[in-house]
């Protein structure tokens, strides 16, 4: 078993609480990349012309910004490029993070 670290351990337990119910999860999922420095929420699909291919579909990530000692927020705008999220465009930590996507004020993440 992994173990993960803290900060992980929250992105991995809100995931959990968003996904899909098992039995859609063939069909669309949710995941995530993390690093100590980004952490990168994502669609997972299958491809819509070839089942057999997996798609991931990132629609909100974080960069920690040592400097400042925030984490910036983007989202993936309908240009496929990443957008700083201007109604909370930083927090302290990932709990905040966690916090500032399900709230999601201006529909930007997940609908």
């Amino acid at each position: 078993m992994e173990i993960l670290n803290f900060d992980e351990k929250i992105i991995a337990n809100y995931i959990e609480t968003i996904r899909p119910p098992v039995e859609v999860r063939k069909k669309v999922d949710l995941g995530y990349s993390y690093n100590e420095k980004e952490v990168v929420l994502f669609e997972i699909r299958p491809q819509w012309n070839d089942s057999a291919k997996v798609n991931h579909y990132p629609f909100v990530k974080t960069k920690y910004i040592n400097a400042h000692k925030h984490w910036k927020i983007f989202w993936m705008s309908a240009t496929e490029k990443w957008e700083l999220y201007t109604p909370n465009p930083t927090v302290r930590d990932l709990a905040e993070f966690v916090e500032v996507v399900e709230d999601d004020e201006m529909g930007c993440f997940r609908g």
